[in-house]
């Protein structure tokens, strides 16, 4: 898997971040990156995740470079609710946004269930949600989220 980072997906941490702070409790946010590929990046605060009826909570934000894909939005914020047992998920609430953090489109309508598939970033986001205390550092290199997250930290103090 390819990573890197730009200083595109940088800028949209500072105006996506901070506009999605208020969804997520974002004075005690605590974003760790679990996986990048060619042009997205995902992280998971880790401050957001909680037990439900049986069910793990936490909050996947995903930022995705420059797209022609009209489909793919930016900066994605979702509510992700797996079911640890089962080995499956489903989105609880999203929210898209451009460039600028503006709101494209947002849903609070539950999703269907759907299998976590091995191998995969879905996997990675399961094990993530469903073991809050295994993550103990980012699983991204270094230098691919240490810019977005002091960056992200920096507009908290203002």
């Amino acid at each position: 898997m390819k990573h890197r980072t730009s200083t595109r997906v940088a800028r949209l941490a500072l105006g996506g971040l901070l506009a999605f702070a208020g969804a997520a409790s974002a004075a005690a946010a605590d974003y760790y990156g679990v996986a990048a590929g060619d042009g997205y990046m995902m992280m998971v605060d880790k401050s957001s995740i909680y037990q439900t009826g049986g069910y793990s909570r936490g909050w996947l934000i995903t930022l995705n470079q420059d797209s022609d894909d009209e489909d793919q939005a930016p900066i994605v914020s979702m509510l992700l609710e797996v079911d640890c047992q089962q080995n499956r998920s489903r989105p609880i609430s999203f929210t898209a946004r451009d460039e600028d953090g503006s709101v494209i489109t947002s849903d609070d309508e539950v999703g269907e269930w759907s299998n976590v598939e091995p191998s995969t970033t879905g996997e990675t986001v399961r094990d993530a949600i469903c073991s809050p205390a295994s993550i103990t550092e980012n699983q991204l290199p270094s230098d691919s989220l240490t810019d977005i997250r002091a960056a992200y930290l920096q507009t908290l103090k203002k």
